[in-house]
């Protein structure tokens, strides 16, 4: 019993083995067939000038011309009484045209006849059809009219001449960029070295209007800076404002020389947002309050612009203007601040120095994709210096993307101010974000 069951269960496999092979095998012949179908070469007559030209009229449209306003006449026969004796010499009845005749001979008494039997199958007349239509070109039956045709060359002394075209010349130029970034830290509470959790928000936001005519050059900027990050520490308000800059500038230069050129230049500065004391409603600082304003006067500029053909995308942008003669000019709108921590007198809201003014500006592509912008400013009135460097290196991900990674970085080495013991009188700003960064 166990071998008749193991026999039959052997012919069952291969009876299935046999009909899975002739099923591959069908299917095989099936794909072989499909592939020579694709591989085959479907061929177009080309089309020609004959197809686009109805050169049979019988095709067309039968239209009653009323050239046989009789038609019984056009039964009779003709009669050699009625043909001139001599006729008339045609150079285009010469051999060379004989086919062409033919044609013309056959679809006339075709026409001729249509016209005589199928009289009610006509049903269009020359009348409907309407008076502008477009005129065919007759040629000459004629061949000698074509070879002694005399072509005469135009005159053009007296046709005008056309009016030069003189582009719009652009003064104004306007680009711009908009950055929003997030930057995140998380600490659990049991963590052993200690820290605190938290997250940053970065938004930069700047527009450029430039203008150039001839020698004069004006750059122009607007801008605003501003970084925000939660604070636990801070009963009143769950926030903290690291970096608020709201800042407008300009540039105005006159051409000298190949990269020099007269300069001056203006600065405004203050900040947007109230800037108040941790765990509590005292306000440190507030738009306007304070607001700088530096100015510089009969300066000279140095610009410099290089490209690297031997890397794509890789260009160099430099201006470095000194200005020996520059006004620095502090004021505090709010009454209620405390001007003091500016370097104000106490009773006064305002301060006039007078010293001179360095500022550059650097553009560095290493490539398509990577680059680094810096400014720097100094300023010394000889018993007090100031200065401020501002750098941003960005490596973006896609076009909409960007890691930026920026430092600020201050000196002030203003007696009232107080002296870190660690780091002097500088000051460092240091932040790393990922977010949107988009450029027009």
């Amino acid at each position: 019993m166990f071998r008749l069951a193991s026999t039959r269960m052997l012919l069952l496999c291969v009876l299935i083995f046999l009909i899975s092979t002739e099923l591959h095998a069908q299917r095989r012949v099936r794909g072989r067939e499909r592939e020579q179908e694709q591989e085959q070469v479907v061929t177009f007559t080309p089309i020609s000038y004959k197809d686009t030209v109805i050169f049979n009229s019988i095709s067309l449209p039968l239209v009653y011309d009323t050239k046989y306003k009789n038609l019984k006449q056009s039964l009779i026969p003709e009669c050699s009484l009625t043909k001139p004796l001599f006729p008339p010499l045609r150079i285009s009845e010469h051999k060379l045209f004989a086919d062409v005749h033919n044609k013309n001979a056959i679809d006339a008494q075709a026409y001729d006849y249509l016209k005589r039997n199928n009289i009610r199958n006509f049903r269009f007349t020359a009348a409907v059809i309407p008076e502008k239509i477009e005129q065919i070109e007759v040629m000459s039956t004629n061949i000698f009219d074509l070879l002694f045709k005399i072509d005469y060359e135009p005159s053009i002394k007296n046709v005008p001449k056309p009016a030069r075209y003189v582009p719009k010349q652009k003064y104004w130029t306007y680009s711009g960029k908009h950055t929003i970034q997030l930057s995140q830290n998380y600490i659990t509470e049991n963590w052993s070295k200690g820290g605190t959790k938290e997250l940053k928000f970065f938004h930069h936001q700047i527009f450029n209007f430039n203008f150039k005519k001839n020698k004069f050059s004006a750059n122009n900027v607007a801008e605003w800076n501003l970084s925000l990050s939660d604070n636990p520490k801070d009963t009143v308000r769950n926030y903290k404002i690291g970096n608020d800059l709201l800042r407008v500038s300009g540039n105005f230069g006159l051409t000298a020389i190949k990269n020099w050129s007269y300069s001056s230049n203006i600065e405004i500065r203050t900040q947007a947002l109230k800037k108040f004391t941790v765990n509590s409603d005292n306000i440190i600082s507030s738009i306007a309050s304070p607001l700088y304003v530096k100015i510089g006067i009969l300066g000279m500029k140095y610009t410099l612009a290089k490209t690297y053909p031997k890397v794509k995308g890789k260009t160099l942008n430099l201006t470095v203007d000194v200005s020996p003669f520059a006004i620095n000019y502090v004021t505090v709108l709010d009454k209620a601040r405390k001007p003091a921590q500016w370097g104000i007198k106490e009773g006064k809201w305002h301060k006039t120095t007078y010293g001179y003014l360095i500022t550059s500006e650097l553009k560095v592509k290493f490539n398509q994709k990577v680059d680094l912008h810096s400014k720097f400013r100094y300023y010394s009135t000889f018993e007090n210096t100031e200065a401020e460097s501002e750098n941003r290196l960005s490596m973006p991900i896609n076009r909409f993307f960007k890691v930026n990674f920026n430092a600020w970085v201050v000196y002030n080495d203003n007696k009232k101010l107080k002296k870190d013991p660690k780091f002097g009188y500088f000051q460092l700003n240091e932040l790393l974000s990922f977010g949107f960064d988009y450029s027009w």
